[in-house]
């Protein structure tokens, strides 16, 4: 750093203002954030046949009890991040913890909801999964879609059997799936009377839709094109949109996850973001009052995407529904826990490989996670160093200690597989 005379420059810290004076640099690594910064809130544990044990354990389980709410900060389709979801659901439970939102549709959920409730046990809940899959599976150019991603794979269904056996609310606040159309159509007719003649409308949509999918597809934003720019699927949309019951809700749903959708796929994606953010808080709102929550007792669990769940403006540059859950716990006096998942170590068929070895971004957090065993990163005694730029360190990482407050890296993970049979 070069010496710049400023008026500021009496009030900077005697070593750094002696440096400037000398002509000296000093190295951004002097006060970088660093090992040694972190080490003492570092804490592993395991987590074995749904067993939670080790000093990892013991921080992550005693907060539990000291929040009103959980956030599940999550990178998608992640083996290790479900098993231990699940394993924490009994304790949540003995904590009052009795809502679990995710990041699908609220159509979704009620589907999801009742499947799970008729289901037995968790492999009835498997199966039954499996055949929804099955029944409503598009194929696009490069994969199979399922119509509820996120929940669909082998390690989910115990998180759902469990919630459901323990009769937690579960809440859907996202957008519908661009391909779970269909099932948002075909929960709406069986709501209706055989003489009603919104069923024709209903039908009409649900072949205009069928088309769409079966179209020569490379990928959904040529669905999402041919879905938001169809006149005649606008048409039946606001036709049906009108009134107050549960079918013209669900419509409505379809209505605003189409236009999301429609605005993503011609780039507009702060307008997008913006509106599937405000989307998420009205279905949180309407999700935790459809469960009659009660902010003194109840407790909720949110697990989604970690772009949407820390507190102040995420990567989207919006305040996301995280950040309205900690405002809302803050605002009657209670806590908010926000955690976000790093990974370090993939299993692959060439054995385990470390992902730091090709991407470097958040090394300084990253590095600490083990092929073994979980690792626990309390943020919150470093928060205030941080912010101050006490200790320095990469804008993404700085983030993360403003939005979070504690980072769990998985032992060696792998990508979860949707269930078909």
């Amino acid at each position: 750093m070069t010496l710049h005379k400023t008026s500021w420059f009496a009030s900077v810290p005697f070593t750094f203002a002696v440096a400037m004076a000398l002509g000296t640099s000093i190295s951004a690594q002097d006060n970088a954030l660093g090992r040694d910064d972190l080490s003492p809130h570092v804490f592993p544990f395991r987590l074995d046949a749904g067993v939670l044990e080790g000093p990892g354990a013991e921080v992550l389980l005693s907060n539990l009890a000291d929040h009103h709410a959980l956030l599940l900060g999550e990178y998608h389709n992640s083996v290790q991040i479900s098993l231990l979801t699940s394993a924490l659901i009994p304790h949540l439970h003995a904590n009052n913890y009795n809502v679990l939102a995710l990041e699908i549709g609220p159509a979704a959920a009620h589907t999801l909801s009742a499947i799970a409730q008729q289901a037995n046990d968790t492999d009835g809940l498997g199966q039954a999964l499996a055949t929804l899959n099955r029944t409503y599976a598009v194929q696009t150019e490069d994969r199979t879609q399922v119509p509820v991603p996120f929940v669909s794979h082998a390690e989910d269904i115990p998180i759902i059997s469990a919630a459901s056996e323990r009769e937690w609310n579960l809440i859907g606040i996202d957008q519908e799936f661009i391909y779970g159309f269909q099932l948002v159509i075909d929960g709406a007719a069986a709501k209706l009377e055989s003489n009603d003649p919104r069923l024709i409308d209903i039908k009409a949509l649900r072949n205009l839709i069928d088309d769409v999918y079966a179209g020569d597809q490379t990928g959904r934003r040529q669905a999402a094109h041919r879905l938001h720019n169809s006149k005649e699927i606008q048409r039946l949309i606001e036709s049906l949109a009108t009134g107050d019951d549960a079918i013209a809700e669900a419509v409505r749903g379809l209505r605003d996850s189409i236009q999301i959708y429609g605005l993503n796929a011609s780039g507009d994606w702060w307008e997008s973001n913006g509106r599937r953010i405000d989307l998420m808080k009205r279905s949180l709102t309407a999700g935790l009052n459809e469960a009659s929550f009660d902010l003194g007792n109840d407790r909720l669990v949110l697990k989604a995407g970690s772009v949407h769940t820390g507190r102040g403006l995420s990567l989207l540059r919006h305040y996301e529904v995280g950040n309205t859950v900690s405002e809302l716990m803050e605002a009657n006096g209670q806590k908010s826990l926000h955690i976000v998942f790093a990974e370090r170590f993939w299993e692959s068929d060439d054995g385990v490989v470390d992902s730091l070895s090709t991407d470097r971004r958040y090394e300084v957090i990253r590095q600490f996670g083990q092929v073994d065993q979980w690792t626990l990163i309390d943020l919150r005694p470093l928060k205030r160093s941080i912010f101050y730029d006490v200790l320095e360190c990469e804008q993404f990482v700085k983030e993360w200690f403003l939005q979070h407050d504690v980072v769990l890296i998985p032992p060696a993970d792998r990508s979860s597989s949707v269930v078909r049979e």
